[in-house]
């Protein structure tokens, strides 16, 4: 328990915005981030894809590189 109250606390940092998720092949992750994110009252959102997760990134900030770009550096890291 103690864990994830200091998980709540890490994303309540003053300076996280968005917590965004996309599925993890691990339903128990993805079940303990939902309920972290919950607890300590973020701004969330969940996606079926990493694309989509990416294209809500880009429209948030038009800065960042494009969703193919982005994808082609995830996949480099990836393949480390």
């Amino acid at each position: 328990m103690k864990a994830m109250n200091d998980a709540v606390d890490w994303v309540r940092h003053p300076k996280i915005g968005w917590f965004l998720m996309y599925p993890s092949e691990n339903p128990f992750s993805k079940f303990i981030l939902a309920v972290i994110v919950n607890l300590a009252g973020i701004q969330h959102r969940q996606f079926g894809t990493l694309e989509q997760c990416l294209e809500l990134l880009i429209q948030m900030d038009p800065i960042l590189p494009t969703v193919d770009e982005m994808m082609a550096l995830h996949k480099n890291i990836q393949s480390l």
